[in-house]
């Protein structure tokens, strides 16, 4: 068998555009799918449950690898096309190919090179071309459309028999493939994911691999933080759960609002000072003394940071409540080991908000109430947070409330007061008057 064709080298040129620009965008398709698959689960789990900033940082580090893993292969194979075209195009240069039983014979100009079939690592048809792969990976294009009759059919025929044996091939990822949807599984997902990635790099070569890893670790990843945050809450929960409830407050309280205050329930707890309640005439309230880490030589005034933010609860975290549903407001106490106290971080939103009063010693504050929190840092947890109570049917209800820090004896004291129902009045003064004044 002899086939004598020849190609110009525009024709040449057109291969290399389609070869470099379109090549593989089926499975870069397939891997996109995979990817948004999980993002989505991801997506979900953030949802319903929350994430921490280690997780909220490495699912973008991995969003942004994925972003790169399709922009720079299509960036590249334009650079890569455009190279390949100015450094080994030249359209009036035609190249004559002559295919025997023996190998091919491929003249390019005066230069003539000889191709046995047993060099040959593969042959497949791309875009109406035959193309010739040689184990060197060098690439010889022949286009369909040069043959004759059934040359094309003869010409397979002729290099079936001399193509690379399987068995030193690249092996198929498609059953890797396959295995790695069992990277949506927690856990079981995660080694699935790093067998993968290893397999991806090493064996097969192949960059969706590594991703449908990648997405397997990022999922075992979430699941295993939620777990670990879980079993912390509950281990907190189990040391607060044995507060014990007392009557009777402890007796700097007692002085601070004076003999006009009936203590009803004192908290405490393994973790932090006394929490007690108590009521004054038509209204009722809290008292707290932020524990003796506070910096007592810094004058309040210094410590103060003050926001006035529509805000919601720490996620990820287990508060107790020290005020419930059935009063006016609602105020939870986070039920982990408290921080030691450099600044106060108070938010306080709501209508007609104001500093009634503010000084080395006393913070003094009112609102009609929609909610408010405390924490010791910026961007940590809450130790307190409070909201309008869900006894109020109306959602945009706002309560009033007069909430205190005061320094005393190197001690600083936290105390909300609050109207028993909505229907009394709560002067601005009340509580000043109450602590100060009494």
């Amino acid at each position: 068998m002899e086939i004598t064709v020849e190609v110009s080298g525009e024709e040449y040129k057109i291969f290399i555009k389609n070869y470099y620009l379109k090549r593989n965008w089926t499975k870069r398709i397939a891997t996109i799918a995979i990817i948004s698959l999980g993002l989505s689960v991801l997506g979900i789990l953030k949802i319903t449950n929350g994430w921490s900033l280690l997780m909220e940082l490495f699912a973008a580090v991995f969003i942004i690898l994925m972003i790169l893993f399709f922009l720079i292969p299509f960036g590249v194979s334009h650079f890569r096309s455009a190279r390949e075209i100015k450094n080994t195009v030249d359209e009036s240069i035609k190249w004559h190919y002559k295919i025997e039983d023996k190998g091919i014979t491929i003249d390019k100009g005066q230069i003539s090179k000889f191709l046995p079939w047993r060099k040959l690592d593969r042959v497949i048809t791309v875009y109406d071309f035959i193309v010739f792969s040689t184990i060197g990976k060098q690439i010889f294009p022949l286009p369909l459309s040069a043959l004759k009759g059934d040359e094309s059919a003869q010409l397979l025929a002729l290099v079936s028999g001399y193509q690379k044996k399987p068995g030193n091939k690249t092996p198929s990822p498609i059953t890797a493939y396959a295995v790695g949807l069992l990277c949506f599984i927690p856990f079981l997902g995660g080694a699935v994911g790093l067998v993968l990635i290893i397999l991806g790099i090493t064996r097969y070569k192949n960059k969706i691999l590594i991703a449908i890893g990648t997405v397997g670790l990022i999922i075992t990843g979430y699941v295993l933080n939620d777990v670990i945050q879980t079993s912390n809450q509950s281990s907190a929960y189990g040391k607060i759960d044995t507060q014990i409830m007392s009557k009777i407050a402890p007796n700097d309280y007692q002085q601070l609002l004076g003999n006009k205050t009936a203590f009803t329930e004192t908290i405490n707890t393994k973790l932090r000072g006394p929490i007690s309640k108590f009521n004054y005439k038509e209204f009722h309230g809290v008292i707290y003394k932020i524990d003796s880490s506070y910096n007592s030589n810094t004058p309040l005034g210094q410590i103060m940071r003050e926001t006035n933010n529509d805000a919601h609860i720490t996620y990820n975290k287990t508060y107790s409540s020290i005020m419930d549903y059935r009063s006016l407001p609602e105020v939870n106490i986070i039920m982990d080991k408290p921080v030691a106290p450099k600044n106060i971080f108070f938010n306080l939103f709501g209508d007609k908000t104001q500093v009634v009063t503010k000084n080395d010693s006393i913070a003094y504050y009112f609102s009609d109430l929609k909610n408010f929190f405390i924490q010791y840092k910026q961007e940590g947890e809450q130790e307190f947070f409070g909201k309008a109570s869900d006894k109020v049917d109306d959602e945009d209800a706002r309560i009033p409330v007069e909430m205190m820090f005061f320094k005393r004896n190197n001690n600083l004291y936290f105390i909300l007061l609050a109207a028993n129902d909505l229907k009394t009045n709560l002067p601005p003064d009340m509580l000043y008057n109450l602590v100060i004044k009494k």
